[in-house]
């Protein structure tokens, strides 16, 4: 449980920034154009949206908690040694300067951005398919947010793995970085450990963003149809 209260403020705010904007982008255009669904472009370009900004806004807690769970694969003279969240922002402003708290935020950023549109996406399209077999049933939710799960973990498991990468690494003896960004460290992976690296984990990530994208997105839609009728 190393990192707990850095994991627990990273979901809180990025999961209600992410969900939230893209509904409340989706109320709004629906009502502005006077229909019930969003095109596929529009889906996507508000998924894509509501993902950069929800990761931007929580990027340093989500540094801060992988450098928690990357502290025992370090030999001890590298271990950093924070103590709690508090201590560990307080010590990479002081040590690293406020902008390392942003680090990797580009395949952070990809990463948000490919987990909202393999998430939020297949889950609206699908359910407005599958209406003439199942209808607005709970069925329809529950089939809808499993396809969603597994969009979403394809789409933004080579970003996950990017993110986590950069965000690790250590600068070597002459101050240079193993990864100069994004694209960068995808390729040295393609290059060095073959394309299917890529998703490398995807059983047990599947096994994690499955469920909770299934969940959340269940009492999601619970929740509007709730607010809806009390509308």
């Amino acid at each position: 449980y190393k990192g707990l209260p850095a994991a627990w403020c990273r979901q809180f705010f990025f999961a209600s920034l992410r969900i939230g904007l893209y509904y409340n982008y989706s109320d709004y255009l629906q009502a502005k154009q006077k229909k019930t669904s969003l095109s596929a472009l529009e889906s996507t370009l508000g998924s894509l949206g509501a993902g950069a900004i929800g990761i931007s806004a929580v990027m340093p807690f989500d540094v801060i908690f992988v450098r928690f769970q990357a502290e025992n694969a370090l030999p001890p003279a590298q271990r950093r040694g924070y103590t709690s969240l508090g201590n560990a922002m307080t010590r990479i402003i002081r040590e690293e300067g406020p902008a390392t708290l942003w680090r990797g935020i580009i395949p952070a950023i990809g990463r948000a951005m490919s987990l909202n549109l393999g998430m939020l996406v297949p889950f609206d399209m699908c359910k407005k398919l599958l209406v003439p077999y199942l209808g607005a049933t709970k069925a329809n939710v529950l089939l809808s947010s499993a396809v969603a799960g597994l969009g979403a973990s394809f789409c933004s498991l080579p970003f996950d793995n990017a993110k986590v990468k950069m965000q690790s690494m250590k600068a070597a003896a002459d101050g240079r970085m193993k990864y100069s960004g994004l694209l960068d460290c995808m390729m040295k992976t393609v290059r060095n450990e073959g394309l299917f690296k890529l998703w490398v984990g995807f059983l047990p990530f599947y096994a994690v963003i499955g469920p909770h994208s299934m969940l959340t997105l269940i009492f999601n839609d619970a929740i509007k149809s709730i607010l809806d009728t009390h509308r």
